[in-house]
């Protein structure tokens, strides 16, 4: 109020923030690390305000726990007595700013932002008029005796009579100071955590206020949804031997790859992409559902199967971060209930595009294609292996899918099936230079004749859609891009790749589709959806992760 009146700068603290956040009505607000009780309260009687104000402020407060600096049990205790909620977030300990643990169970935890939206939902609906502290470990955490360094500060700032409102920036600068800085790094990385839980909260939130179904949906994935098991060796495995490396286990199958990409790329509603898939009754199908559903994927569609496990691959890396051999146990994907459901449901005046990967029933695949197509909606086929690649032409729906992004392992495979099928003359001579993996004559020629049957005839004229793509990935050798109209009028067009650092290619392929997808759902030109899609592809490669966070920042 002094600085108001006085039309003077201010900095405002958690409190400050809590009470102008309330008046123009945002539920939900991030911060570092909240104040509490001071060490030495005892004496001092130094506590903050912002125990008081989560205390009689219906706004829920976002931080890496209590700043380290002041004294956690008895935080944690007064704001128990003032009735403030305190959640941790995938974690059952409470985190302390600079720390992931705080030796404290903590009072409440979650393990996902949908789980904290509800509470958050619940309290403001039922009329609370406190706010809600919710605490998420510091994924950057320093990895110094942090509690030295505060113990060296505290014992400075008493011989230097330091007091009052002055400790806090002098703890934690002399803290700074202490650790070489590196505190200072640590700080930084907690805030941008914290913004991302933050940002994931409140789109779970709004969420709630509103029902989701498939029908508000533009882009529709189907098919895989796995756990990914990925091993990576330091250096080469000898045969029959094992060797140091790094074992990473995340969340995959080609389909739920793209809804991801799709759902975390810009200029996507929440809920623009729905999956239709299926997982097990089981802790990590539990675990796929609440992923998607907070980075913003519609799971309505997505079945949970009784005595079924979900769906998962084991996969081994080369040393340069390239698929060496996986194995995928995919059992729940040829139950008949794992593609349940009334596709009229799915449909809408919204829906543009649907993405079908290799795992889906070849019956099932016909059905959609005949459905989704007489409606005019582009349908995508993602081949998503060697053998899988021939579905639609198996199905006998080739001629309904507009467009098709498989590598050039697949592609060759492909063209193989419809050789044998179609009586094509045999390409022999041309194989070696088909499979150099580089843009070629006879490259041209394979892609003339997988388009040419893609607009093959057929009594059902509806399922031919006008234009065809082939966009045939070829790892460092780029992109390679055939359409046509069916009508004598062909052309190709080749992408050079982007250079990049691998650290993991499995999640490539999707990321470029997804990007493709999102472009094309928004009606840009289909070169640049394509040049989005590489974008997104190579961060994919860069990263540990198949489908990075980063890919948000990449504009069309």
């Amino acid at each position: 109020a002094f600085a108001a009146a006085n039309k003077k700068y201010g900095a405002t603290t958690v409190a400050g923030t809590m009470i102008i956040a309330r008046k123009a009505g945002i539920k939900i607000f991030v911060t570092g690390g909240i104040g509490g009780v001071h060490r030495g309260y005892n004496e001092t009687m130094d506590m903050s305000a912002d125990i008081i104000e989560l205390s009689k402020t219906p706004v829920a407060v976002v931080c890496a726990g209590i700043k380290s600096i002041l004294d956690i049990p008895r935080t944690l205790e007064s704001l128990e007595t003032h009735g403030v909620p305190v959640i941790s977030y995938k974690t059952k300990e409470f985190p302390s700013f600079f720390s992931p643990s705080s030796g404290i169970q903590s009072p409440m935890h979650v393990n996902s932002v949908e789980e904290i939206a509800k509470v958050v939902d619940a309290s403001f609906s039922l009329g609370m008029e406190n706010g809600i502290l919710i605490a998420v470990p510091n994924q950057n955490s320093y990895d110094g005796n942090v509690e030295a360094a505060i113990q060296s500060a505290l014992e400075e700032a008493a011989a230097r009579n330091i007091s009052g409102r002055a400790v806090t920036p002098f703890l934690l600068s002399k803290v700074e100071e202490i650790t070489g800085g590196l505190s200072l790094v640590s700080n930084i990385a907690l805030l941008e955590n914290n913004a991302r839980i933050g940002c994931k909260l409140a789109l779970a939130l709004s969420r709630l206020n509103r029902t989701p179904t498939s029908n508000q949906s533009s882009v529709l994935v189907v098919g895989g949804c796995l756990v990914d098991y990925i091993a990576r060796p330091y250096n080469r495995i000898p045969e029959k031997s094992s060797a140091p490396g790094k074992l990473q286990i995340g969340f995959g199958g080609v389909a739920r790859n793209i809804a991801e990409a799709v759902a975390k790329s810009s200029e996507m509603e929440p809920n623009s992409v729905a999956l239709v898939s299926a997982v097990g009754k089981d802790s990590m199908g539990d675990s796929i559902l609440s992923h998607l559903r907070d980075v913003g994927v519609n799971t309505d569609s997505i079945e949970v199967l009784d005595n079924q496990r979900t769906a998962s691959l084991s996969a081994i890396l080369d040393e340069n971060g390239d698929l060496s051999t996986a194995v995928a146990d995919t059992e729940i994907l040829t139950d008949s209930r794992s593609f349940a459901g009334e596709m009229h449901l799915k449909a809408s005046e919204k829906l543009k595009i649907v993405v079908m990967d290799g795992n889906v029933p070849a019956d099932v695949f016909a059905e959609y294609v005949q459905f989704f197509s007489r409606r005019s909606v582009c349908i995508v086929f993602e081949p998503t292996s060697v053998e899988k690649s021939k579905l639609p032409i198996y199905a006998k729906c080739l001629n309904g899918v507009a467009v098709i992004t498989p590598n050039l392992d697949e592609f060759i495979a492909m063209f193989e099936a419809l050789r044998q099928e179609r009586h094509f003359a045999c390409l022999e001579a041309e194989k070696a230079e088909i499979k150099s993996g580089k843009e070629n004559e006879a490259l041209r020629v394979l892609m003339r004749e997988v388009l040419n049957s893609m607009h093959s005839g057929s009594r059902e004229g509806a399922l031919i859609n006008k234009e065809k793509h082939v966009v045939l990935t070829l790892g460092e050798g780029g992109v390679f891009h055939g359409r046509s109209n069916g009508q004598d009028h062909f052309t190709t067009k080749y992408f050079p790749a982007l250079r990049a650092k691998v650290k993991n290619s499995t999640g490539a392929g999707d990321c470029l589709t997804a990007g493709l997808v999102k472009g094309l759902s928004l009606d840009y030109p289909f070169d640049r959806c394509i040049e989005y899609g590489m974008k997104l592809s190579k961060l994919s490669i860069e990263s540990d992760e198949a489908v990075p966070d980063n890919i948000s920042g990449v504009k069309l």
